[in-house]
Order: C-alpha cells, then sequence, then structure tokens
C-alpha cells in the first residue's frame, strides 16, 4: 500500500472518559501528532540511565543539546521514547488517557490493528520528527 493510512483512537479520563479520534493520517501526521507528549527533560533523565552515555561525565552529559541527544540515541531507545507515548501501559484512562489504538486498513477496507513503532519507516521518521523537535527546543532554549 503505497498511501497507507492510519487511524488513531484513545480514551481521556476528561468528563470521565472522552473518546478521541484522529483519522486517515500518514505516518508522518500520526507521528507529529505526539510531539505534544514529548518532555526534553524526562527524556534527558531517561536516558542518563542509558550506558551508551555513561563513557560521559554528568556536566557533559547535562550540556549537550536536545539535537546532540537525539543524535546519539540508537533505534531502541526512539522507539522505548514513543512506546511510553502510544503505550503507556494505561488500558484505562485513569489519570491522562488511555493506551492509544492504532489500526490501518487491509486491501479490503477492513480496520486492521497494529502496533505502530514496529510499522515499516516508522523510526526512519520518528528520528526526522524528533530531531526537528530537538532543533525547534534548542532555538527556544536560546532565548
Amino acid at each position: 500500500m503505497v498511501n497507507k493510512l492510519y487511524h488513531a483512537f484513545c480514551v481521556y479520563s476528561y468528563k470521565g472518559g472522552e473518546l478521541s479520534c484522529s483519522t486517515n493520517l500518514t505516518l508522518e501526521e500520526l507521528i507529529s501528532q505526539f510531539l505534544d507528549y514529548i518532555d526534553w527533560e524526562d527524556i534527558l533523565d531517561t536516558c542518563a540511565d542509558d550506558e551508551k552515555f555513561a563513557h560521559l561525565e554528568d556536566d557533559e552529559y547535562f550540556s549537550l543539546s536536545c539535537v546532540q541527544l537525539v543524535d546519539m540515541m540508537d533505534d531502541e531507545t526512539i522507539k522505548n521514547i514513543f512506546s511510553k507515548i502510544i503505550y503507556p501501559g494505561n488500558i484505562y484512562a485513569l489519570d491522562t488517557h488511555s493506551d492509544y489504538e492504532i489500526y490501518t486498513t487491509n486491501s479490503e477496507g477492513k480496520l486492521i490493528r497494529v502496533n505502530i513503532v514496529k510499522e515499516p519507516g516508522f523510526l526512519e521518521l520518528a528520528r526526522k520528527i524528533l530531531r526537528e523537535d530537538a532543533e525547534w527546543q534548542d532555538n527556544r532554549n536560546k532565548l
């Protein structure tokens, strides 16, 4: 499928369970919608425990820009960042929102549930979009 479209659903705790849906999104549009949940301070703290950053002294590590951090991340780290946002392990909307359920359609037009972080092309687009957000964040931090 050349023009594969995705549909994301979740429930927010607002008003006891408000259904949210985003339909007919490209993979890039879908990944971009999760940028609202990116917290660079959380990412920096999470990556601090990763052994690939163990060679850096604390002051050196915490002085990395967001772009430098993204450039040093491996594929598994990128997957984990987005997995924690999309699938936080909250099947009910207890405090913010439930896990997302993401679907695409097959050749017969039926909805097929997918794990988006395992979709072809996800990692490349996620890295690109995360890096663009990192550039924006670094520019914002300079102000």
